[in-house]
């Protein structure tokens, strides 16, 4: 599966969307989404997790806030 995750649409409204996409169907899921929408952050992943971790909102502030999301992998 390849995962989606936030980001900022071409008229700059940040998203809050996790999505993940099975290109051996073509077929996209939407999952839980993220409490704080959010660009340019980072993303990894580690023993089962996704951890989404700053980033920044639709004010351009400096996000210090880390998301964790359970998926499988």
């Amino acid at each position: 599966l390849i995962y989606v995750v936030g980001g900022c649409t071409h008229d700059s409204r940040h998203r809050q969307d996790l999505m993940s996409y099975n290109p051996m169907t073509g077929e996209w899921n939407d999952l839980a989404p993220m409490l704080t929408p959010r660009s340019q952050m980072g993303i990894a992943v580690l023993d089962g997790y996704i951890y989404v971790v700053g980033g920044m909102n639709k004010n351009q502030d400096v996000l210090t806030t880390v998301e964790r999301y359970s998926v499988d992998l």
